[in-house]
């Protein structure tokens, strides 16, 4: 009596696994028409600002390069854009703005806080925590240059 236990209960796991799988594979799942497939829409690119930097120039304080300073007009086809100029430091961080009007915002995280309306220097120095009574002198970027090492105008000359 206790073999036929035994072989009963060794059989028990492949009975369960056969239960529970019907004994059989499963049908094969029935194929859609090539016209009942939805078409997938095209991928159009976004851009990440809609509105582009006009201008950019580096930020100096007599022969030390401080910071980088963009302008950027919204919306750009406007006769009378919104002006608004970003101040990065030298590694690319945003750290605030200001607009014509000369408000001027400090990014503290991903909220804007205001410093104030302050001349266009100020702002700059303010946001670059800058305290000197030196001028800041604003400097045009370097020109494109190709492999070679010959300056050129951007799309223009030899390039690689």
């Amino acid at each position: 009596m206790r073999s036929h236990v035994a072989a009963a209960l060794a059989a028990l796991p492949l009975a369960v696994v056969l239960a529970a799988s019907g004994g059989c594979s499963e049908p094969e799942p029935k194929k859609l028409p090539p016209e009942a497939v939805p078409k997938k829409a095209p991928v159009r690119p976004q851009p990440l600002d809609p509105f582009p930097v006009v201008e950019v120039k580096k930020i100096a304080l007599g022969k030390a390069h401080v910071g980088y300073l963009k302008l950027k007009e919204e919306p750009p086809e406007s006769p009378k854009p919104l002006r608004t100029w970003l101040v990065f430091d030298t590694f690319f961080r945003e750290l605030g703005f200001y607009t014509t009007g000369g408000a001027t915002y400090r990014w503290s995280g991903t909220q804007a806080r205001s410093i104030g309306t302050m001349t266009p220097e100020r702002s700059m120095k303010q946001l670059l925590k800058i305290d000197s009574d030196e001028p800041i002198e604003l400097v045009p970027m370097d020109p494109v240059r190709t492999i070679e090492g010959e300056p050129t105008a951007a799309g223009e000359g030899r390039g690689p």
